[in-house]
Order: C-alpha cells, then sequence, then structure tokens
C-alpha cells in the first residue's frame, strides 16, 4: 500500500482517473490523502529537528578541524582547553551587543535567550567532559583533515571527552551522555569511584533504597557529607538525575531539623561550612 503523499496521489489518480482535488472531502480517497500529507509533514519536520542536531557536532568539529596545524602533531592537554575555551566564546561579541542594545527595563530579546542558554549549555558539559574529536590521536588527526563536513564522515574518526579539570576520556560517536564506554565492544569501564560508592549506586538503580545507614551523622567530622557528596558526584558523572536528587534529599534530611511545628530549621554556619568542605 503506498504510503507517502506522491505515491498515493498517483495511486488515486490511476483508479479514479482524474485529478485528486476532484475528490469529494469526505470520501475514503481524500482521508487517505490527508493522512499521507500529515505523514509526509511528520516526516519532514522529524528530518530538519534531526538536522539541527546534528548541525551542532559538525559545526563544532570542523572548528577544531582547522585548528589543526600544518604539520600535524598530537595537542597538549592544555592546548585541547585553550581551544575549548576560545570555542565556547564564540558567541561573546553577538551576546556583548544584544546587551547594549537592549534598553533598561525591557525583556531579552529571543535570540539573546537562545544564545545564553546555549552557552550555559556548554559550559555545563565543559565541567562534566565536552565531547570533541580526539586531538590526541595521530591517526584520528589524519583523518579530520581529509574530513569532507559531512554528519556520516564524523564516523571515521575518533573522539574524546575533555573536562575543565584536564581529564580526557575516550568517547564514541554519536555522542551520548556519560559517555564513558571503553573501545572494547561490550565492555564497559567505570568511572575511577571507590567500589563502594558504585556498589550503593547499583543498589538503587536495581530499585532498592539508598541505605547510608553505615555512614556515621557525625558532622564534626564530615564523614556522612564526605560519602554523600562521592554519591552525589558519581551520579553527576553517569548522569542519572534521579540518583542526585536522591543523594541530595538524604543531605537535606540529615543537616536540617524539624521543629515542634513540623517546620524545619536550617544548618548553621559551622555545619554549611563543613559541608563545603566535604563536597
Amino acid at each position: 500500500m503506498p504510503s507517502s503523499l506522491q505515491k498515493v496521489q498517483k495511486h488515486v489518480n490511476k483508479k479514479k482517473g482524474a485529478k485528486a482535488s476532484a475528490l469529494h472531502e469526505f470520501s475514503r480517497d481524500a482521508r487517505r490523502l490527508r493522512r499521507a500529507g500529515n505523514r509526509d509533514e511528520k516526516v519532514s519536520r522529524s528530518n530538519k529537528i534531526q538536522r539541527m542536531s546534528n548541525n551542532q557536532w559538525t559545526e563544532r568539529t570542523a572548528f577544531f578541524r582547522d585548528q589543526l596545524p600544518d604539520v600535524l602533531h598530537p595537542f597538549e592537554t592544555a592546548e585541547i582547553q585553550h581551544l575549548i575555551e576560545e570555542y565556547l566564546a564564540r558567541h561573546d561579541e553577538e551576546l556583548a551587543e544584544l546587551r547594549r542594545e537592549r534598553r533598561e527595563g525591557r525583556p531579552k530579546s529571543t535570540r539573546q535567550v537562545q544564545l545564553e542558554q546555549a552557552v550555559d549549555v556548554e559550559r555545563k558539559e565543559y565541567v562534566s567532559g565536552y565531547w570533541m574529536p580526539d586531538l590526541q590521536d595521530f591517526e584520528s588527526l589524519q583523518k579530520m583533515e581529509a574530513w569532507n563536513g559531512e554528519w556520516t564522515g564524523l564516523a571515521n574518526l575518533r573522539f574524546a571527552r575533555v573536562d575543565s579539570e584536564g581529564r580526557v576520556k575516550t568517547s564514541q560517536f554519536p555522542p551520548k551522555g556519560g559517555s564513558w564506554q571503553n573501545t572494547k565492544k561490550d565492555v564497559v569501564k567505570l568511572p575511577d569511584f571507590g567500589a563502594d560508592i558504585v556498589r550503593r549506586w547499583l543498589r538503587f538503580a536495581y530499585g532498592g533504597p539508598l541505605i547510608i545507614n553505615d555512614v556515621p551523622d557525625d558532622f564534626s567530622t564530615g564523614a556522612s557529607t564526605s560519602v554523600l557528596a562521592q554519591l552525589y558526584a558519581f551520579g553527576e558523572y553517569i548522569q542519572d538525575i534521579s540518583f542526585r536528587l536522591c543523594v541530595l534529599d538524604t543531605l537535606i534530611s540529615r543537616i536540617c531539623e524539624p521543629d515542634t511545628d513540623g517546620k524545619y530549621w536550617y544548618p548553621n554556619e559551622g555545619t554549611v561550612t563543613i559541608v563545603h568542605k566535604a563536597c
């Protein structure tokens, strides 16, 4: 059965021997034409969204390709971080101009809001690991230099995630959140956290509660908050938002004491200092 609008029109015209526009509005063939048109429109919108999503990765890769030296050589981590900062600042001039043009008391323009949100998202990505071509692999550098700028051509390159602390981890194409798979198929390398932290997360991931009863609530030593901070950092690393929220709820319940009327007393300055140091 033909599915696209063009095929359905051809099928109807062949059957009726007349133009599709002459059909009755509520006839069976007219309904088939409307359904086919809706399908084509939905596919077109989906393809447009996909192209827009792909463009951000091709543009990013193109920027780093344009920074390649005449004589190829693997980059030092500090050089890579400098290039990332340069790329993150690509909207600074336009944002400054938009802020100057905005009159006092007037809302931000749509363009300014979009740019500020885009910058914020990429800054946060840099903290956890910025997805980019692997500039420390010579073979990948050669392939990137010969890359034709097409989305499909990215599959031939190697990628990495570089965070703001200078840690570099192998990534994959297309990019995915929390990408910490190694290069061997079906083998996953867990982040460098203690086995106890990973065990607590696994218990939570398989439907169990977040049990931290074995951790003392002694804020004078910071032991409890230290473990909670590690658990939260692990949840951030693997991008498990439900786990992070659970850890935060646990932390809040331990540092906030309910009064007789049900209201909570928040921690004093000393407790906040201990929590801050533990994190």
